[in-house]
């Protein structure tokens, strides 16, 4: 019987090393090596002028850190890669059906800083990234994963279109700006992620 449960637990050992070396192995879609991400807790905005002071305060930050001689790039994003958990909205396209309630997909979102994706070595597939004219909602522009572009203009140009934003809540109309390669940023062990990116610019969120 010893011997037995030792095969067992070896066996399964096996298992679990080579299912953690396969997840090891996926495409994440986006570069860990030589990157470092850290958490900075920044107080909620309660008006427009702490929106101001926190975003100056991550200007100064971001910039501050790219002055180090050992940094080459620096972005910014509401929620970090691979937390398992975050934010989500059902997206639609305006210009096509509307698909039934049931049947409204679900993306995760995020807010981002100019470069993110160049930090990340993730590439812009069609359009551009973020600039410092960009603030978040006026008016709403957005970068989306290339799956959703893929999902709702499969073969078309998404870039002009109009992204309806929490569908079937408050349902803001978004420009599509850009199209960024796609990531498994949310789950190792999932399908490349359906997700919408905003700029952090005017936003006064943590």
């Amino acid at each position: 019987v010893e011997v037995a449960l030792s095969l067992m637990l070896l066996v399964g050992a096996g298992l679990l090393i080579r299912s953690f070396g396969a997840i090891l192995d996926v495409d994440r879609g986006f570069q860990t090596e030589h990157r470092v991400l850290f958490n900075v807790t920044l107080p909620n905005a309660q008006n427009e002028a702490d929106v101001q002071r926190l975003s100056a305060l991550r200007t100064q930050l971001q910039a501050r850190l790219a002055a180090l001689p050992q940094v080459k790039d620096v972005a910014a994003v509401s929620i970090g890669l691979l937390r398992g958990t975050g934010t989500g909205m059902g997206f639609a396209a305006q210009d096509k059906p509307s698909p039934p309630s049931d049947a409204v997909p679900w993306a995760g979102w995020r807010m981002i800083t100019p470069n993110y994706f160049k930090t990340l070595g993730v590439p812009i597939v069609a359009g551009r990234d973020f600039n410092a004219e960009d603030v978040i909602a006026r008016p709403w522009r957005v970068v989306i994963s290339h799956r959703i572009a893929e999902r709702l203009w499969p073969g078309e140009s998404a870039i002009g279109r109009q992204l309806i934003l929490w569908k079937g809540q408050q349902e803001s109309v978004a420009e599509v700006i850009g199209v960024a390669g796609d990531m498994r940023d949310w789950d190792l062990a999932d399908l490349p992620s359906y997700t919408v990116y905003m700029p952090f610019n005017g936003a006064g969120w943590n």
